[in-house]
């Protein structure tokens, strides 16, 4: 069946009951256009009950109203109604009666409508939900992923019913296995030809394939055509070739039902302890990330675009794989994965039986998790860029029996589902071992998530102290024996020692500290059974508000920030995709980027000595403005690969130093710090090896920030409910050199063709909501996402005080 978007047209508003609009004193509707976060816009409160996890913000419940027409010839129609994510609890009624409903806010749902319909008529169509302390980072709430209608004939291709799996591939010719599902809700049978293309990039027909096929009524039928790509484009994390797969039934000369799969890759899987992960024969290393759900000033809302500049932005800088943390992925992530190259850890979820908030998945998990195993790996089955199915994380039951027998289970199931992707999850020896912990810890035992979270960040190295316990060891063993490829959350002292204690073992990081980054990656690149590093975190996310910020060893540590703290703020790119000194510090160290970078710590602590956390990387910023300090110390951060270091300051040098080679400590590998005495001007780094110079980087005082630089990322945009505009807002001088120093309050105004669906900063700690006209820029910079609302012109006009007024023009077609 083919589905049509059923995004627009949708009403909210918040609630008090699960039955608000049967009430007289129901609040006005607020026209959205989905997909749609509704907490992102509720103001921020420091009492809020999720405290910091979900950023202060409130939870509540709402309720979303759609009213359709339903023609009358729909009723010889089969019409289904697919849900891709909604946040949490879901429960649907279309025309006041129970239509169906999801626990789980991350699983894709579909319900059929036939029964319920009113054909001829208009329909309501309503969702209730509601949230509460039910996560350990911010959530959303609402309809947060599409929404997709399917009408089609009473014979039909089954929703998820075509899968297709590469048998065998070389340059000469590919063998691609289909399984083709058809379903015939009639009660007369039929005489019908299913039809199949796979078409290349160039709109060639590469393989064609039809079947004959009689179904009886209320059957389902399911034809297995082999399909042979002769000279097969294929689909690597390099050269991310893709096929178009349309398939269709014809009942005589009439095409009765037709489906389209946009991004089908041909390529081969392949895993052992001496190629490691291999596709299509060559092995790769997984330069990895984990990454929340949140799109930044957006909240929750899974819209396509944001999920495709996400991507593009982590592959550029050098990045081939996330992990999807801590739930399954969006559709839309997938499709861009698959377009860029970027392969995929998809996870089932945070915790099973034991919970790690008050209402959290534990309480569905024991009656959900075949319906959400099948969800997920029926969503991912088509795609070329998932290669491991993560059965969660820092499960409490992982260090027991009992834990270990859950593990077989879901393993067990995943695989009779699909065998040709790998099963893995995400082990964290502390939070899988109560009782060791206890008798390991001793006074220092920690009795609460926020407890455990500071033992982990400890730079004294307790995770490192525990993973390698034997007692840690024998008590993990069976739960890592279920899987396929052993996840560890911050042990990387574990893949060399259990690769010699277990010889079948093949291991990933599938949690790693930023500061460990260098010897992590060391392990990875020098080690078969080591297949990659995925790093908390590549990209900041809402919630776990400031668990990265920084703190000095005389001050006060905690693990989390106070109100107003709004982000981790302890990734490679901050919320509105700006990267940060810790993402160009990743780049040196995996060698994608091959000149040095130079970053100042922030002049106001000179005199303390930072004391970051695991997840945090010291506070620092590659600019050399900093108005108020002149004539005053500061610390310099220099980072790159080889022997010495060099620091200029308006061309006077000061000095060499060895560049360290590994982390110790708070001392991190392939990175100099330099005291310096503040003066505009000029600082630059200079990189030596063997005596020679290899490379140098440096940052210049701008001028007094007096323009405004705004930059649109595209000029031509989609006129649909998956596109968007990013509009960059940059301080300048008056010769055009970003100032990171200022800061100023922008003000935007929209006209013509679209809508402000969100502006902000960067900004860690702030007060300011994403959905106002204005905010302050951060670090000189903020940032605005225009959303089209039909053709044609929109107009982006970006002023501040003390600033001329710009515009830029964005054509939505």
């Amino acid at each position: 069946m083919k589905a049509i978007s059923f995004n627009s047209g949708w009403a909210y508003a918040p609630g008090t009951g699960a039955d608000l609009f049967n009430q007289g004193n129901a609040p006005a509707l607020i026209p959205v256009t989905l997909p749609h976060d509704a907490i992102i816009h509720e103001k921020r409160d420091p009492a809020a009950p999720s405290g910091g996890a979900k950023a202060f913000f409130p939870d509540g419940v709402y309720h979303y109203v759609k009213k359709f027409d339903a023609p009358a010839d729909w009723a010889d129609k089969c019409v289904k109604l697919e849900f891709e994510g909604v946040y949490m609890n879901a429960m649907v009624f279309l025309n006041g009666d129970f239509a169906g409903q999801c626990p789980h806010g991350y699983s894709d749902f579909t319900l059929d409508l036939n029964d319920l319909l009113k054909f001829g008529e208009e329909n309501t169509l309503k969702v209730t939900l509601y949230t509460g302390e039910d996560s350990r980072w911010y959530s959303g709430a609402g309809i947060y992923r599409d929404v997709k209608l399917y009408v089609g004939d009473q014979l039909h291709l089954a929703k998820d019913g075509i899968r297709l799996t590469t048998v065998s591939a070389n340059s000469a010719v590919a063998a691609v296995a289909a399984n083709i599902t058809v379903e015939n809700k009639g009660f007369s049978a039929r005489d019908v030809k299913v039809l199949i293309d796979l078409i290349d990039a160039d709109g060639n027909v590469a393989c064609h394939d039809f079947q004959k096929l009689h179904i009886t009524g209320g059957a389902s039928e399911t034809l297995h055509p082999r399909l042979y790509v002769k000279n097969p484009r294929l689909w690597s994390l390099d050269e991310p070739n893709l096929y178009t797969v349309k398939a269709c039934i014809l009942e005589g000369d009439n095409v009765i039902d037709e489906s389209e799969i946009p991004t089908f890759g041909i390529r081969l899987l392949t895993l052992d302890n001496v190629n490691g992960l291999a596709i299509n024969g060559q092995t790769v290393k997984l330069y990895g990330g984990c990454i929340h759900h949140d799109n930044g000033v957006l909240g929750a809302a899974t819209i396509e675009r944001a999920e495709e500049r996400r991507v593009q932005i982590l592959k550029s800088a050098g990045y081939n794989a996330i992990r999807m943390a801590h739930h399954p992925i969006s559709k839309a992530l997938l499709r861009a994965c698959d377009r860029y190259g970027m392969a995929v850890m998809d996870e089932l979820g945070d915790m099973w039986y034991q919970s790690k908030r008050d209402q959290d998945y534990s309480h569905t998990f024991g009656f959900r998790w075949e319906e959400d195993i099948r969800a997920m790996v029926a969503k991912d089955y088509n795609h070329p860029s998932v290669v491991m199915y993560s059965m969660g994380n820092e499960i409490p039951e992982s260090g027991k029996a009992a834990g270990a027998r859950i593990y077989r289970r879901l393993a067990d199931l995943t695989r009779s589902l699909d065998s040709t992707r790998y099963i893995t999850a995400g082990l964290n020896n502390l939070v899988g071992n109560d009782a060791v912990m206890g008798q390991l810890m001793g006074a220092s035992q920690a009795t609460s998530a926020e407890a455990v979270n500071a033992e982990m960040a400890d730079p004294m190295g307790m995770m490192g102290k525990l993973s390698m316990h034997p007692a840690v060891v024998e008590s993990t063993s069976e739960s890592y024996e279920a899987l396929d490829i052993c996840g560890y959350n911050y042990a990387a002292d574990r893949y060399l020692h259990d690769e010699k204690l277990f010889t079948n073992r093949i291991s990933v990081g599938s949690e790693t500290f930023p500061k460990d980054l260098a010897y992590n990656w060391n392990l990875v690149k020098n080690n078969a059974s080591v297949i990659g590093d995925f790093s908390w975190t590549s990209w900041d996310y809402l919630g776990e508000a400031g668990i990265g910020q920084d703190s000095y060893k005389n001050g006060p540590r905690s693990f989390g920030g106070a109100y107003p703290w709004l982000t981790a703020y302890d990734a490679d790119f901050d919320i509105t995709g700006r990267k940060t000194p810790q993402g160009y510090y990743r780049e040196i160290v995996v060698r994608h980027r091959t000149e040095p970078y130079l970053a100042v710590q922030d002049p106001a602590h000179y005199k303390d000595e930072p004391m970051t956390t695991g997840w945090g990387w010291p506070g620092t910023v590659s600019s050399w403005n900093l108005p108020g300090f002149e004539g005053k110390p500061v610390r310099v951060d220099v980072y790159g690969i080889g022997d010495e270091a060099e620091l200029l300051i308006n061309g006077e040098s000061l000095g060499r130093k060895a560049i360290p080679q590994e982390s110790a400590g708070q001392t991190v590998a392939y990175r100099v710090i330099f005291d310096a005495i503040y003066q505009p001007g000029k600082a630059e780094a200079v990189i030596y090896r063997d005596g020679r110079e290899t490379g140098r980087f440096a940052v210049e005082t701008a001028g007094e920030a007096s323009a405004l630089l705004v930059t649109a990322d595209r000029s031509e945009i989609r006129n649909d409910d998956a596109d968007l505009a990013y509009i960059d807002i940059d301080l300048a001088d008056a010769e055009g050199c970003r100032n990171p120093g200022a800061e100023a309050k922008v003000n935007v105004e929209v006209e013509g063709a679209g809508v402000l669906q969100g502006l902000g900063s960067g900004a860690p700690c702030t007060e300011e909501p994403f959905y106002e006209t204005s905010c302050t820029t951060y670090y000189g910079h903020a940032l605005a996402v225009i959303r089209p609302t039909g053709k044609g012109e929109i107009k982006v006009t970006v002023s501040a005080e003390g600033f001329k007024p710009v515009t830029v023009t964005v054509k939505a077609e």
